[in-house]
């Protein structure tokens, strides 16, 4: 990413092109049909190849039903607690400091932000513009050690939430080893 010198020095903000993976180029395009039957929207009246019609949730649904164990476990929990401590990070004293010195930083280089996330989604420019700011930014976040005190305080915040949600946490873990050993048993079955 960004704090990768080798990484900025080449490709800048963007991706390295291996970075999502060998198929990440690859996507389905559904018809409105084939999406109703994946996801139950549009419900009632869409049968399965055999005229069944299709349970509640469509395909989605039927494969939650079957490898969930009637569990109600927030999966997305984990992701929902760490967008939490992101969005607190962004606002502790210490990595509002730490952009403080990084926005300094940049501005002896000639570029005006207050933060990286406002530079790293800065699109007005392109090509070798670009590059250059993003070969700046990552000196200065090093400089600075911006990333270090960020993620410092993030994982703090992460740590926290962690053990104040500890309980639907282990639930999810729960859901998580129900489903593995659901579908181990329901591809045992084909």
């Amino acid at each position: 990413g960004i704090i990768n010198r080798d990484e900025v020095s080449k490709y800048g903000y963007e991706a390295p092109p291996d970075w999502a993976g060998k198929n990440s180029g690859e996507k389905w395009r559904p018809t409105e049909m084939e999406k109703a039957v994946v996801t139950g929207e549009e419900g009632d009246g869409i049968h399965d190849r055999n005229g069944r019609p299709l349970p509640g949730g469509g395909c989605i649904g039927e494969a939650d039903h079957e490898l969930d164990g009637g569990s109600r476990a927030d999966v997305l929990l984990p992701e929902k607690l760490a967008n939490t401590a992101y969005e607190r990070s962004l606002g502790a004293a210490l990595v509002k400091n730490a952009f403080s010195a990084w926005s300094s930083c940049m501005r002896e280089k000639g570029y005006t932000y207050s933060d990286p996330v406002s530079a790293t989604n800065d699109v007005s420019k392109s090509g070798k513009e670009r590059l250059s700011r993003a070969q700046v930014d990552r000196s200065c976040r090093e400089r600075e050690n911006t990333v270090g005190i960020w993620m410092s305080v993030e994982a703090a915040f992460q740590e926290e939430l962690a053990e104040e949600n500890r309980k639907s946490l282990e639930a999810v873990r729960g859901l998580l080893d129900t489903r593995l050993r659901n579908a181990r048993r329901v591809l045992a079955r084909r």
